[in-house]
């Protein structure tokens, strides 16, 4: 994102399932919670660096993920405005769990494709696992981005 931004200090929100504890691991519900990792390098960073700042950030958001974005957005107080987030505009979504058709006894669970039409950051990438590769996905505002700027992010 720091190459195709041009910035170098990025803030990108990430949502964490909220299930740390094995007990909750089998119950149905909304438990999910967005925390920010904020990445900060420069062009003089080696590649192993900015992993191992990476690897440290992502460690303390999940160390801190209990408490409520809504929190975290209320003891910032950024300034307020109804055309983007108030502390990312770039979404990364990691989805390890299994996509597919999926069968509990009588019922049977598949994914259904969907448009939202409308993004809700200024991107959003995100991330399946499948058995033996990942796949990316694309979300963005298209008053901001054009397909062929996608396809080089994804190229990238």
């Amino acid at each position: 994102m720091g190459r195709f931004s041009g910035q170098n200090d990025i803030c990108t929100g990430t949502p964490l399932a909220g299930r740390d504890q094995q007990e909750l691991e089998g119950l149905i519900g909304h438990f999910i919670n967005t925390v920010i990792i904020r990445a900060q390098f420069d062009d003089q960073m080696q590649f192993a660096e900015l992993v191992a700042q990476m690897n440290d950030k992502v460690l303390g958001a999940m160390d801190h993920q209990d408490i409520a974005f809504e929190k975290v957005v209320e003891a910032v107080n950024p300034k307020r405005s109804a055309s983007y987030s108030p502390l990312f505009q770039t979404m990364l979504i990691f989805q390890n769990m299994p996509v597919g058709e999926q069968t509990n006894g009588a019922l049977n669970i598949a994914p259904m494709e969907t448009d939202s039409a409308t993004a809700k950051y200024d991107i959003t990438i995100e991330l399946f696992e499948n058995q033996d590769n990942f796949q990316l996905g694309f979300e963005y505002n298209s008053d901001l981005f054009d397909q062929s700027t996608i396809e080089s992010m994804a190229q990238a």
